[in-house]
Parts: structure tokens; C-alpha cells; sequence
């Protein structure tokens, strides 16, 4: 009676333990893919505000720039690091205003500058 009642206590910590691991494979797998998710979230926050910081530094230098005639179009010059990235920024001129448009890697950002009442004002924008 002993020997049978011993194989059935291994049998079923075994089985306890296969359940354990399973549990803990499954917690580790989830832990991993949200850890994943988590740094891409990053970098897409990281790169938009990067887009906001080149749509402002286009709104700013748009103004300054003296175009020759509607349609023309300036490519901004961008410090290394954003070249590095793939960073573009240039600047339109349209007949109302200005079209500065920004992209980082696969990530674009345009707005619409319009002077109104003597001031330039964003019109338009979108991510």
C-alpha cells in the first residue's frame, strides 16, 4: 500500500510542478511583450515630440524667408544628428501662408501658417 501511495504523491507533484513552470513561462512571456510595447510607445512619444520641436522651428524660420513666388519650395537646413534620423523639414510658400512640413523616420507631421490680424497662427496641423 506504501509503494502505491508514494507513486501517486511524485505522480502529482509533478504535475504541480509542470503547472508552476507553465505559469511562470506564461508570466515571463507577458512581462516581455509588454516591455516590448512599453519602448515602442517611447519612441513614437519621442519622435512626435521631435516633429512638434521641427513643425515650431519651421514656423519660426517660415516668415524670415524670402521666397520668390508661390509653390516654391525651401528644404530647411537640419543639425546632423537629425539627418542621422532621417529628419526632413521644409517650408512652403502658398498663397495665404505657409506649409511646413516635418518627417522623422517614418513619422510625418504638416501644419498651415496663415497670417491673421497681422499675426502668424497655425490653421492647420495634423500628425
Amino acid at each position: 500500500m506504501k509503494h502505491g501511495s508514494r507513486t501517486y504523491r511524485n505522480g502529482f507533484a509533478m504535475v504541480v510542478v509542470l503547472m508552476l513552470l507553465t505559469l511562470i513561462s506564461i508570466a515571463v512571456t507577458a512581462m516581455a511583450v509588454s516591455a516590448r510595447v512599453d519602448a515602442g510607445r517611447t519612441l513614437l512619444a519621442t519622435d512626435q515630440a521631435q516633429l512638434r520641436q521641427l513643425l515650431l522651428a519651421g514656423a519660426d524660420a517660415a516668415p524670415r524667408i524670402h521666397f520668390q513666388h508661390i509653390g516654391e519650395t525651401l528644404k530647411v537646413q537640419l543639425p546632423q544628428s537629425l539627418n542621422e534620423r532621417h529628419a526632413t523639414l521644409l517650408v512652403t510658400f502658398t498663397a495665404d501662408g505657409f506649409d511646413v512640413d516635418a518627417s522623422l523616420g517614418r513619422h510625418r507631421a504638416a501644419e498651415h501658417l496663415a497670417q491673421v490680424a497681422g499675426t502668424w497662427t497655425c490653421t492647420l496641423s495634423g500628425f
